[in-house]
């Protein structure tokens, strides 16, 4: 008998069948993965509940171990005691579903208006018990289907004849689902075995959440990035024009006199960074201040 990972203690769950399967890795899932594997299953138990129980009222399902199995390997060790039917999804062979004789006749007789009668002999369905049986299991499959992102996963009885769980041409690895279903009077076993391809969109979406739940690890900023952010001073000259002088003319200026400049006094000036001219400007009076008040940006087009 194969390894489980499941939340459950040891003492309280039903023993499962299986060998961990390794998504094309030395390892087994994480334990983060394997969670939220076993948190689908906890909310197909409820939602399997309600849907059984339309057919058969009374009953309780509770989610068991979830396991990984290898390409090829059983999903039960008594498959004589248990009705094995493969599943497709949009015809696509996706899995197989097993349930306990005892359960599947248990489920049969509480939908024919039996009751849960415990007392019938574990045996082979006929061929109307199954047909039976098949309506229950279907609305369950449907909710299994929805919760795990499969397309809608239905019974294949086509194969059922002889049928056994090794018999896929190309053996697939498998996650199996675990879960005991209880009547009044009796109990049985249902094991949602599901292709792991088949569940590629489920493992993506889970990888996807655990990724965004990883906290990552705070960096520390380099010195140089944090100087660089600090704030750098530019200084902007407003020139009122240009003048030619001769070197005896500036050495005999003196206070009080005129520069000329052949710039017009109405005319536009030039806010400048270093050697970049940036701005047009005006000078305008703001109270006891001289102000530069920006016109337009100069651009290689206005500078033509």
């Amino acid at each position: 008998m194969g390894r489980v990972r499941s939340a459950t203690p040891e003492a309280d769950r039903p023993v499962a069948d299986g060998v961990p399967y390794v998504f094309g890795r030395p390892s087994q899932l994480s334990d983060e993965k394997a969670h939220l594997y076993r948190d689908a299953a906890e909310q197909i138990a409820i939602e399997g509940e309600a849907a059984i129980g339309q057919w058969m009222p009374g009953c309780t399902i509770e989610a068991g171990p979830v396991s990984e199995f290898e390409p090829g390997e059983p999903l039960v060790t008594d498959e004589a005691g248990h009705d094995l039917v493969p599943l497709v999804a949009d015809v696509v062979p996706c899995g197989i579903l097993s349930t306990e004789l005892s359960l599947g006749l248990m489920l049969v007789s509480g939908t024919l208006g039996g009751g849960s009668k415990g007392e019938i002999p574990p045996r082979p369905l006929t061929s109307i018990e199954i047909r039976v049986l098949d309506l229950v299991t279907t609305s369950f499959l449907a909710v299994a289907s929805r919760v795990l992102l499969v397309d809608e996963m239905t019974i294949q009885r086509g194969r059922s004849e002889g049928f056994r769980a090794t018999d896929d041409d190309t053996p697939k690895a498998r996650i199996g689902f675990t879960f005991t279903v209880q009547g009044p009077r009796e109990e049985g076993r249902l094991v949602l075995g599901v292709d792991a391809d088949a569940l590629q969109t489920f493992s993506d979406a889970i990888d996807r959440r655990l990724s965004g739940n990883r906290p990552t690890a705070p960096t520390q900023p380099s010195p140089l990035t944090a100087l660089a952010l600090q704030p750098v001073p530019l200084y902007l000259t407003v020139g009122v024009g240009r003048a030619e002088l001769t070197a005896r003319e500036v050495v005999e200026l003196r206070a009080g006199d005129v520069i000329r400049t052949r710039v017009p006094v109405t005319a536009d000036l030039v806010a400048s960074a270093g050697d970049r001219d940036l701005f047009k400007v005006q000078v305008v009076q703001r109270g006891r201040q001289l102000t530069a008040e920006i016109l337009a940006p100069i651009t290689a087009e206005s500078g033509r």
